[in-house]
């Protein structure tokens, strides 16, 4: 059942920097994979050491197109792939994750036919009552993300099916736009995050503390390594910090930057 489940890393020539950075956190914290692993590229590939990628390169042109090209030769080269698992190349994962832990939510997946499960716990304001679901085949609760959640089709790591991942594409006007759409499809979250990872570009450039995540998990001169810009706005990391602090509060009434 495992060859129907495969990793695809979201990535482009125009990031490769970012994507260097990723394999290392990837191959130092990610443990055991034993599923096929794709890298969507245009022509660079990422230097993985110690896992065996399978490199799909499409011509330049835009995010959007670029996956669906990607994602499509996936489907019709590789037909046993039933469900697919993307992430996106500024991911930075700092805590050991043993990937046979995933062979119980594989199962459940693919025995209830679910067309996305993300796999870290969908974000709500304590005031926002969470609808779970206990699958009868399984001893496994989900939670059922609601139809008007911001992020119905979020891109944090999740398990899609793939037809299902490239009609969410087809729909999207870009990567924005993308965690709005909703093609009245049920779809689901764990109810404990099984991934520990952080988000370290935004808009092109590196975030405030990617220099500080870099130096500590994988003892890296993040200034020495990439010519990318820094987020300079101090003010804006104050803000953004307060708005993580006030969420369970809040929720996403005043926190989406968007």
């Amino acid at each position: 059942m495992k060859n129907k489940f495969a990793i695809f890393i979201n990535s482009s020539d125009n990031t490769n920097d970012i994507a260097n950075i990723f394999v290392i956190f990837f191959e130092k914290f990610i443990k055991n994979i034993d599923i096929k692993i794709f890298v969507g590229t245009n022509n660079l590939v990422p230097s993985f050491k110690d896992c065996e990628v399978i490199p799909i390169k499409v011509n330049k042109s835009n995010w959007k197109k670029e996956t669906i090209e990607q994602i499509s030769i996936i489907k019709r080269e590789y037909e046993e792939i039933e469900y697919i698992i993307p992430i996106l190349d500024d991911f930075a994962f700092i805590k050991e994750f043993d990937f046979k832990n995933l062979s119980s939510l594989f199962k459940l997946v693919y025995d209830e036919n679910l067309f996305y499960l993300r796999l870290k716990k969908i974000e709500e304001s304590i005031f926002t009552p969470k609808k779970k679901i206990k699958f009868h085949n399984q001893r496994k609760e989900l939670i059922e993300i609601r139809n008007n959640h911001p992020y119905y089709s979020s891109l944090q790591v999740a398990i899609w099916n793939i037809s299902h991942y490239i009609a969410t594409l087809q729909k999207c006007e870009n990567i924005w736009k993308f965690e709005k759409i909703n093609l009245n499809i049920k779809h689901y979250s764990v109810c404990k995050s099984l991934l520990t990872y952080i988000h370290i570009v935004e808009k092109g450039e590196w975030d405030y503390d990617a220099k500080t995540i870099c130096k500590k998990y994988i003892k890296l001169n993040l200034s020495n390594f990439s010519n990318r810009q820094f987020k300079k706005h101090f003010l804006k990391k104050i803000i953004f910090k307060i708005k993580k602090i006030l969420f369970p509060v809040i929720g996403y009434h005043l926190t989406r930057n968007k």
